[in-house]
């Protein structure tokens, strides 16, 4: 959602005017996408349509997942997933089922890097 082509790195270097919006930081741009998507669910209705506990959950997990998608945070969700499954701990209860999640976003995200530059260029 509302991807430019440009890292936070970039942003932050460049003065970008998304570092007026956004706390300046490594996290620019999933702080920007995190807002656009919060404002694309409420435009749409969804967040009003469910029950206000349920609609805290949701916001927190969206924002939290946007959040995730930064690269100084993929490391962390890899190490915990990785040390989770391998110390046979993984239940599948919310913690688990959140990181999961994360570890799908991540590769969702950051997949893209294994394309030719063609097949990047052409998907976006």
């Amino acid at each position: 959602v509302g991807h430019f082509g440009r890292s936070s790195g970039f942003c932050a270097a460049s003065g970008h005017p998304l570092t007026q919006l956004f706390v300046d930081g490594p996290d620019i741009l999933e702080n920007y996408h995190a807002s656009l998507l919060l404002g694309l669910l409420r435009d749409s209705g969804l967040l009003r349509k469910l029950p206000a506990s349920e609609r805290r959950v949701v916001v927190t997990w969206v924002v939290g997942l946007v959040l995730d998608s930064s690269m100084q945070r993929l490391l962390d969700t890899v190490t915990a997933l990785q040390s989770r499954t391998n110390a046979g701990v993984f239940y599948g209860n919310g913690e688990d089922r959140l990181l999961i999640s994360r570890a799908i976003l991540k590769a969702g995200e950051h997949g893209y890097l294994a394309l030719p530059w063609s097949g990047a260029h052409e998907e976006t």
